[in-house]
C-alpha cells in the first residue's frame, strides 16, 4: 500500500512496495483500500509519486484529480500520473481494481525506448469510458494479476507472469488510447511532444516561449502556431497553465508560504506571482489555499 506523510491538505505519497519491490507493481481493490483509509485521509488529498490505474467494476463514485472532479461508473478507467494531485472520496458501494506502478517498476525498466514511446504513459487521458469488451479484458487481467500476487508474489516464474500481465494491461490501454495519444512519429506531433518534455523539466525556471523555441530549433511564432494547431492553445498559454497547475498543487500542500512558492516557480518577486495567479485563477493564492482548507469554493470574480 502507499505510504502517506502527515502533511495536511495534500500529502506526498511514496510507493511502498516492500512486498512487491522486485516487481515495483501492486494490485489491490477499492474495497481493500477503503478499509485502511481513515476519515481524515478522505478529507485531504495527496500527490502520489507513482502511476495509479483505477478500473471501475461496480457502483458509482467520484474522484478528484488536479482539482477536477470526475464522476465514475462501471467501465470507466482513471489514470493518475506521478506528481498529480488527487483526492479520494469514500464512494460507498463503488467497486474497482487498482494498479499501483512505480516509475522504476521492472516492466517499465525492461522496456526499450521505442516500446516506452509507444506506450506513452505520460500522455494517457485522466478519465476514459471503455467499451464493454475492453473493460472486461482489463478487469480479468487485473484480477489474475492480483490473485498471482497473493499466491506467489516473489517466485521467479510468478514474477515472469506478473511482468507479462502488467505489460499486457499497459499495451492494451495504450492501444485503446491511440486516438488520444499524440503520434510521436508525425513531425509536428513529435516536436510538440518534445516541447512537452522540455516544459515539464523547465517550467519552474523558464516561462519564455523564446527559450523553448530555441531548444527546438524553431521560432517562437512557429511554436505558437504548432501548439494552436494541435491543442487550440498558444505556447505561452500552455506554459502558463503548467505553472498555474504546479502553483495550485504547492498551495494545497500547506508546506511552503506563498512567497516561497513564488521563488520556487521562478518569479522574481512574490507580488508578480500573486498577479500571475490571480490572472490565471481569478483569485489570490491565499484565497485559493483557504478554499482548499475549507472545502468550500468561493465565487470567482
Amino acid at each position: 500500500m502507499p505510504v502517506r506523510s502527515q502533511t495536511p491538505v495534500i500529502r506526498p505519497v511514496a510507493f511502498n512496495g516492500r512486498q512487491f519491490e522486485s516487481l515495483g507493481v501492486e494490485v489491490t481493490t477499492w474495497q481493500q483500500l477503503h478499509q485502511v483509509e481513515s476519515k481524515v485521509e478522505y478529507q485531504t488529498g495527496e500527490r502520489p509519486q507513482f502511476y495509479i490505474l483505477m478500473l471501475i467494476t461496480g457502483g458509482q463514485g467520484s474522484h478528484s484529480i488536479d482539482f477536477q472532479c470526475h464522476h465514475l461508473e462501471v467501465g470507466d478507467a482513471v489514470w493518475v500520473k506521478p506528481g498529480q494531485s488527487q483526492h479520494w472520496s469514500p464512494n460507498p458501494g463503488m467497486q474497482a481494481e487498482l494498479l499501483f506502478i512505480s516509475p522504476q517498476a521492472m516492466p517499465l525498466v525492461q522496456c526499450d525506448e521505442d516500446e516506452l514511446e509507444q506506450i506513452a504513459l505520460d500522455r494517457w487521458p485522466t478519465h476514459h469510458k471503455l467499451e464493454r469488451q475492453q473493460w472486461y479484458t482489463l478487469a480479468r487481467q487485473l484480477r489474475l494479476l492480483r490473485r498471482e500476487q497473493i499466491q506467489a508474489p516473489a517466485e521467479p516464474l510468478s514474477l515472469l507472469f506478473q511482468r507479462s500481465t502488467v505489460l499486457a494491461v499497459l499495451a492494451k490501454l495504450a492501444h485503446v488510447y491511440r486516438a488520444e495519444i499524440l503520434n510521436p512519429h508525425e513531425p509536428q506531433q513529435r516536436v510538440y511532444h518534445q516541447f512537452g518534455r522540455l516544459l515539464e523539466a523547465n517550467f519552474a525556471q523558464r516561462r519564455s516561449v523564446v527559450f523553448y523555441a530555441a531548444q527546438l530549433a524553431c521560432s517562437a511564432s512557429t511554436l505558437n502556431r504548432l501548439c494552436r494547431s494541435l491543442t487550440g492553445l498558444s505556447a505561452k498559454q500552455t506554459i502558463d497553465r503548467r505553472v498555474a497547475l504546479e502553483a495550485k498543487r504547492l498551495l494545497s500542500q500547506q508546506v511552503l508560504s506563498v512567497s516561497q512558492i513564488a521563488y520556487q516557480l521562478g518569479f522574481s518577486e512574490p507580488t508578480n506571482f500573486v498577479k500571475f495567479f490571480r490572472r490565471m485563477e481569478r483569485l489570490s493564492p491565499k484565497a485559493f489555499r483557504q478554499e482548499r482548507i475549507s472545502g468550500a469554493p468561493k465565487q470567482r470574480q
